[in-house]
């Protein structure tokens, strides 16, 4: 099942992307060595491109242990504004230190079916795999359901055996070099963008597909082995909540767990601080979930990783979500002996119950009720 992100703004759909994927970089290299990511053009994703851009990420991110690739290109001269690399690069790339042999671009100038070879025979010798397997995928959502550049009715989307596609769009009268659902699915890591409130009725076909007509190409994107996450505004959610969505994971403070743990690991104490610059940026349970109310009322709204103490948890109760779990507080204390995660369990249970006396509440109908919590 996808995984909804819903906030408040485009703004802090851009903010919390950037946290995720920075996070997600950061653990992919502490594993492995390196953090292998596609990158996507349009317009949304312009947001968590300045964010990488800027500070902190620009002097925190260890850029020489990322690879950059596209999942999709237009057939265009590099210095064309179309271009989805120039657009990149224009936003992100020359602002930071990234080794240009690290850089993998597809060429847009040469003629496509060659540009799509290309591009494959670089995919296969980077992973040395018979099927790549990205650590994150970043894709958009079109109007017409297409992702990447797989448009609806197009040869692409019947692609078995290659990894990357010159596909011939007749609604554009051209061609688009692209991913193919075989590539896509078999990424570690799907993140779609989308801040379109006038996608309403598309969102709705891709999450919640019916049996009638072809699905749209979007929702054929579905990990072997993966997660997909969407990251979507307020303005999504009251869209989505009209065309039937029943149910959101709201976004809390998303970046704050694993800080907290790297603080703990780290050996200096310059690392300690520059672990320390990540916490609290994430947006509050609480705000998420009112955000969430504000847009969609009829939502039923889960708290999860947000969540940090017992007086979150009151909260969270008290605006209405259910709850699904609270990494944080618990990761803090895994970092530092087993006998803190008992204690820990202790000190939520304490608060929760602190919270409740002095709302008034005997149990959690009433504190659903608590009128001094929901301010």
């Amino acid at each position: 099942m996808p995984e909804l992100h819903i906030f408040a703004t485009a703004e802090d759909v851009a903010i919390s992307a950037a946290e995720f994927v920075a996070d997600l970089g950061l653990r992919c290299i502490r594993d492995q060595g390196r953090f292998s990511l596609a990158l996507s053009g349009g317009s949304t994703p312009q947001g968590l491109y300045r964010r990488l851009a800027g500070n902190p990420y620009r002097n925190f991110i260890d850029w020489r242990s990322w690879h950059m690739f596209w999942g999709d290109e237009r057939c265009v001269p590099l210095d064309d504004p179309e271009s989805n690399f120039g657009m990149v690069k224009s936003i992100l790339l020359n602002r930071i230190t990234i080794p240009a042999s690290q850089v993998h671009r597809m060429r847009g100038e040469i003629p496509p079916e060659e540009a799509a070879l290309e591009y494959e025979a670089r995919l296969r010798s980077h992973f040395q795999m018979p099927v790549p397997s990205f650590d994150l995928v970043l894709l958009g959502l079109g109007d017409d359901g297409h992702t990447a550049s797989l448009f609806p009715e197009t040869d692409a989307l019947e692609e078995k055996h290659k990894l990357v596609a010159a596909n011939w769009v007749p609604a554009l009268q051209a061609h688009r070099i692209t991913f193919t659902l075989p590539l896509i699915n078999g990424a570690k890591t799907v993140v779609f963008l989308d801040t379109d409130p006038d996608k309403a009725e598309v969102l709705q076909r891709v999450l919640e597909p019916t049996t009638e007509g072809n699905p749209l190409p979007a929702g054929l994107v579905r990990p072997s082995r993966g997660n997909v996450h969407w990251f979507l505004s307020e303005e999504a959610a009251r869209q989505l909540a009209e065309a039937g969505i029943a149910a959101i994971d709201v976004a809390g403070a998303g970046g704050t767990s694993w800080s907290q743990v790297e603080m703990h690991r780290a050996k200096t104490e310059s690392q300690a601080r520059l672990a320390g610059a990540f916490i609290g940026w994430g947006i509050p349970t609480a705000d998420s979930i009112q955000n969430v109310r504000v847009g969609a009322p009829n939502i039923k709204v889960f708290a999860s990783g947000g969540l940090r103490n017992g007086v979150d948890i009151a909260k969270s109760i008290a605006v209405g979500a259910a709850l699904g779990g609270m990494a944080s507080p618990y990761l803090k204390a895994a970092a530092k002996s087993e006998d803190m995660i008992v204690q820990t369990i202790h000190e939520i249970a304490r608060e929760l119950q602190v919270c409740m006396f002095a709302a008034g509440a005997v149990d959690i109908e009433s504190l659903m009720q608590t009128p001094l919590l929901k301010k």
